[in-house]
Formats: structure tokens, C-alpha cells, sequence
């Protein structure tokens, strides 16, 4: 267990978590639950393969954690794929130009996440 990938989940919805880790147990990789920013970065500098972040989430403020693993020289190259709303693309960008690798609405994050994790993974 020691050698397989482990991907952080920065996600607090519970039953959407459930689902997130049957694809993660699936993609061969373990999860790593992070209910705070700061147990998603110590959960990455501890080494992580891909980090998964809700931002939509009201447990902690998802963009300032994506600024915080993107400036730290560590992390800065795990890739980071972030959900969000459909309807938010002023978010989606403000996202993507704060560096993160993907970041798609939830929808099409939820039915593409067996790909994402291969792609990450591999």
C-alpha cells in the first residue's frame, strides 16, 4: 500500500467524496482526505501524485489554498484539477490563471473522473 499514488481530495460533500474514492480505490491509488486547506497541503508535501479541489467549497477558502500549492516549490508540480458550478466561469478562470492544471464543472469532472485519474496517474 506504501507504493501505491495517493491523491488528496480537497472535498467536504460527503456523498460526492463517496464517489471520488470508489475511483480513486478503482484507478489503483489511495485517497487522501483533506477537510482544510491546511491538511491538503501537509497531505501533498507528504507526497501526492494529483490533488482533487472542490471549489466550491465552504469548509475553506479552495482559491487561497490553490495559490498556496501553486507557490510552494514542492507542490508546485502536482497536478491540481478543480470542480466547480457550470455557470461560474469568471471562477473557472480566475482558477486557471492562479495555475491549476484542469478545471472543469462538476458534471463533466464526476463523469470523466476514471480518465482524469488515468491521465495523472500514469
Amino acid at each position: 500500500m506504501k507504493d501505491m499514488p495517493a491523491v488528496v481530495a480537497a472535498i467536504n460533500d460527503i456523498f460526492f467524496l463517496a464517489k471520488v474514492h470508489d475511483a480513486i480505490k478503482g484507478a489503483g491509488a489511495v485517497m487522501k482526505m483533506a477537510r482544510t486547506a491546511d491538511e491538503a497541503l501537509a497531505s501533498a508535501r507528504d507526497g501526492a501524485a494529483l490533488v482533487l479541489l472542490d471549489l466550491n467549497d465552504r469548509g475553506f477558502d479552495p482559491m487561497a489554498l490553490a495559490r498556496s500549492l501553486r507557490a510552494d516549490d514542492k507542490l508546485r508540480a502536482v497536478p491540481v484539477v478543480a470542480f466547480l458550478s457550470h455557470v461560474q466561469a469568471g471562477l473557472m478562470q480566475e482558477a486557471l490563471q492562479a495555475g491549476l492544471t484542469e478545471v472543469l464543472p462538476r458534471s463533466v469532472f464526476s463523469s470523466s473522473l476514471p480518465a482524469i485519474l488515468g491521465r495523472y496517474m500514469s
